[in-house]
């Protein structure tokens, strides 16, 4: 995995979150 394909999984992962819950996005992921 390149450091572009985890950044763009990284986003896309954090903002399914936020969106999905109204709690912030645990620790892992942020």
């Amino acid at each position: 995995m390149t450091e572009q394909t985890a950044a763009t999984i990284h986003v896309g992962v954090n903002s399914s979150a936020f969106a999905s819950s109204s709690a912030p996005p645990p620790p892992a992921i942020a």
